[in-house]
């Protein structure tokens, strides 16, 4: 029989924590928090306590670190360049909702033969998964400053399944 590890991510009994009913999800090994919170209303000083069970821990895992998983739209084509090394480099940017009027803008970077993928697979307009690393950039702008950028380095990209209600368009 195959040991399993449990992800980092579900209960100590190995069962995904979002598939745990309410009751099953409170521990009572865990001891209860107090949180106190001050806030200043005119010169009247108001305090508040609230009781929050402690998240579990989970074993460290170096994949963890420095991990970044998104599902967005493609706003612009990916481009792709061959460098004189020989690796291939690809690029694209998503748009990831932040609420119904808010969009974040982020850059992907895509290396040798998912580089390959995007670029035949990916279109503007798509929605994707992506998980990958952050990584920075700091470039100077035209005023002598460190202008810095983030971006994710893609090593897993998914297409996102379309509902029945789009199919049907």
């Amino acid at each position: 029989m195959r040991k399993t590890e449990a992800s980092p991510f579900s209960s100590r009994k190995g069962t995904p924590i979002h598939l745990l009913n309410k009751d099953n999800r409170k521990r009572e090994s865990l001891p209860k928090r107090s949180l106190k919170c001050s806030v200043d209303y005119r010169d009247n000083h108001y305090s508040q306590t609230a009781t929050h069970a402690k998240p579990d821990e989970i074993q460290w895992n170096k994949e963890l670190c420095n991990s970044v998983h998104l599902i967005g739209v493609v706003g612009i084509p990916v481009e792709i360049k061959h460098l004189p090394s020989g690796k291939v480099v690809a690029w694209t940017r998503l748009a990831v909702k932040k609420s119904a009027t808010d969009t974040s803008w982020i850059n992907l970077t895509f290396w040798d033969e998912l580089a390959h993928v995007a670029s035949q697979h990916v279109e503007k307009g798509q929605q994707i998964y992506v998980s990958g690393r952050l990584i920075s950039d700091s470039v100077e702008n035209d005023d002598g400053k460190l202008q810095t950028y983030y971006k994710v380095v893609v090593q897993q990209l998914n297409f996102i399944e379309r509902s029945i209600s789009d199919r049907i368009i």
